[in-house]
Parts: C-alpha cells; sequence; structure tokens
C-alpha cells in the first residue's frame, strides 16, 4: 500500500509496505533494470513540463535497503476538494437537524466551480504536452492520469489573486503515458481506476457494451479521457457530492447510434435541474461527459472556452467588483479544511506515527 503523509514543508508518499504487492508489479516501474518507478517518471516529467495546475514534484529516493521509495511534493495545507465538498455535506446533515442552514444555504460558489474547472483543464494540457525524453521525440505521447477525483485534487496555498485554495492535481500513481498508435490501448489498460471515477472507456462494461459496433475501433484512453474525468469531478462539486452517482454504461452503447440519441441520453442521464449555476457552465459541464470521447472539447478548447465565459460572467477576481455585494460575499463561501490536515493518514502529534485510515473507495489495478 502506498502510504501518503505531510509536514508542514512537504508532502510525501511512500511505496515499499507491502513489497511483493507494490515493487514486484511489472506495472510500477517504468525501467525496472534501471530502477525507475513508473510514478517517479511521469512526476519528473510533469515537473520538467512546467506543471501548470498540477502539486508540485520536489523529486524522489530509494529507501536505504531499496526496498522501498519515496516520492515528494510540495505541501498543500487545506486539503482536498473531496474534503470541501464534505464540508457542504456536514453543514446540510447539521441543517436537517437544525442546527445550520438548511441544504439550500451551502453550494460551492459558481467563481470557484470556474476556477477549478480552468485548473483541471491547465492540468489536461500540462499532461497532453509532457514529453518523455528516454523515448523518440516523433511519437506524440500524451499522459492519460486514470485516477482522477475529487480526493486527488488538493488544496494548495492561493495563487494568482484568487481567495480560494489552488486547486492542483496530483496522485500519478496510475498514470500511463500512451499515443493513438499504442497498441496496448485499449484493452491492456481498461479496469484501472477508483470505482465511480472512471471515463466510460475506461470499463470494461463499456467496452464489452458496444458489441453492436464490434467492427469499428473502440475509443482509446487518450487526453479526452482526461477531460471527462475533469467534467466529472465538476459534476461531482456541483451537486456535493464526495461519493459519485451509480453509471450503467452497459446501457449506454444503443444511446451512441446517433449524435441526437446521445446528447439526450447524456442530458438526462447527468441531470442539472436545481442546480444554481450559469446555463453555461451546465452546458460545457454536459459536453465533456459525452461517453463518445469524439464529441468532447479538445483541451485546448475547453481552456480556451472556460476562459472566455469567466470573462464574459465577470468570475475572474479582479472583475468581482461588477458583482453586487451580496453576491460578492457568497463568492467567499468556500470552507477548506484548516492547515493541520493530513493526506490519507492521522498523525497521533504524541508519538509522531502516521496511522493509516485505508482507502475510502475501491481501486482496481
Amino acid at each position: 500500500m502506498a502510504v501518503k503523509k505531510t509536514d508542514p514543508r512537504v508532502m510525501a508518499k511512500e511505496y515499499g509496505r507491502d513489497p511483493e504487492r507494490e515493487l514486484q508489479a511489472k506495472s510500477h516501474w517504468y525501467d525496472a533494470v534501471g530502477g525507475l518507478p513508473a510514478e517517479a517518471a511521469v512526476n519528473s516529467a510533469l515537473s520538467e513540463g512546467g506543471s501548470m495546475g498540477i502539486v508540485g514534484h520536489r523529486g524522489w529516493r530509494f529507501g536505504q535497503d531499496n526496498t522501498s521509495w519515496l516520492n515528494t511534493f510540495d505541501y498543500c495545507p487545506h486539503g482536498t476538494v473531496e474534503e470541501l465538498m464534505s464540508t457542504g455535506e456536514e453543514l446540510r446533515a447539521a441543517g436537517a437537524g437544525g442546527l445550520l442552514p438548511g441544504p439550500k444555504d451551502y453550494t460551492l460558489p459558481e467563481p470557484f466551480l470556474w476556477y477549478l474547472f480552468l485548473s483541471l483543464a491547465e492540468a489536461c494540457r500540462t499532461m497532453e504536452n509532457t514529453r518523455d525524453d528516454r523515448r523518440p521525440a516523433d511519437i506524440d505521447l500524451q499522459i492519460v492520469h486514470r485516477d482522477m477525483k475529487p480526493e486527488n485534487v488538493f488544496c494548495g496555498e492561493p495563487r494568482d489573486g484568487w481567495p480560494y485554495p489552488a486547486p492542483l492535481l496530483g496522485d500519478f500513481g496510475m498514470a500511463l503515458w500512451t499515443d493513438e498508435q499504442d497498441v496496448k490501448n485499449p484493452h491492456q489498460y481498461i479496469g484501472v481506476g477508483t470505482e465511480g471515477f472512471s471515463a466510460p472507456e475506461q470499463t470494461k462494461e463499456f467496452q464489452s457494451g458496444r458489441r453492436d459496433q464490434r467492427n469499428e475501433p473502440k475509443p482509446r484512453l487518450l487526453s479526452h479521457t482526461n477531460v471527462w474525468n475533469t467534467a466529472w469531478i465538476l459534476y461531482c462539486a456541483a451537486r456535493d457530492l464526495p461519493e459519485p452517482p451509480k453509471q450503467i454504461w452497459e446501457d449506454v452503447a444503443a444511446a451512441m447510434r446517433s449524435p441526437e440519441a446521445l446528447a439526450a441520453w447524456v442530458k438526462e442521464e447527468y441531470s442539472t435541474d436545481g442546480w444554481p449555476y450559469s446555463e453555461e457552465l451546465r452546458a460545457l459541464i454536459l459536453e465533456c461527459l459525452s461517453p463518445d470521447p469524439s464529441s468532447r472539447p479538445t483541451v485546448a478548447d475547453l481552456i480556451q472556452r472556460i476562459r472566455s465565459e469567466m470573462n464574459r460572467l465577470n468570475f475572474f477576481p479582479h472583475q468581482w467588483g461588477n458583482h453586487p455585494q451580496e453576491r460578492r460575499r457568497e463568492f467567499l463561501q468556500v470552507k477548506p479544511r484548516p492547515p493541520r490536515w493530513r493526506i490519507g493518514q492521522a498523525l497521533d502529534p504524541s508519538s509522531g506515527r502516521v496511522e493509516e485510515e485505508g482507502n475510502k473507495r475501491r481501486k482496481t489495478s
């Protein structure tokens, strides 16, 4: 099991508590002979590429006996986006008991959701443009995260004039480099991720459910997979849902026979009725959630459209003066965890020992 922990200066992720399972797995290594873990290779390359929208990588090293290794990152003091959503869940639960305002009185403010959307889209661009120096330059490689979820979007210190914690994508333990000519894509890459947060083309159910389209090439896991994952995080955040709704991918194959049927399926499956957010935000999320990868916006188009809508809606911080004072107060209703939060662990302050909390959801690998 990978153990994540932090101190006030650095975040760390340690492998090797279960060396037979972790370090012996072929998928764990980018270069088993040279001793380069796959996750370290991805993190190092992302860091060299500028790491826009991604948790900064400090480096990695083996333990003294070479049976473990440690990956270190910039410290993110305010928890994760999942924590922000859980705060809303707690407030609503308390509201039901009459202790705090009810469900409609706490939602993540729309400027934060657009900021989250933009940050994750920029992370998608970083993954799309990061190259692997160990492979031929003419291979157009992309990084596919495969485990994007609110729990893996960390909240760093506020930056760039935003009053919110900076959303930064992390935990690349299931990420892979691939390209459009990769003969292993998709059949050797599916079935990996956290249950409920995988894009349709990541799932065995979706790929096997396309039996009536067996003569067509199966959709690959590429940059468009990260786009779907980004929108799914936004969808869950907009609904304050730390636990994702159940999705039955076997049923979508019939809807993919025509663009009209597909659009109707998406609108019904991912209802945004009652959302206190703009039509522009809802429409863009739904477009990215199309089960057909070719119907989703490209990463470049997504970033351009997010920026355009944010500017038009006056949602960049320097534009907030264009909104009434009451609305500006609503914009500040983001309640991050205090800076003593520990990633995935409970740190006993008396002993300094890290207690494992275990995974909240089932991962497949």
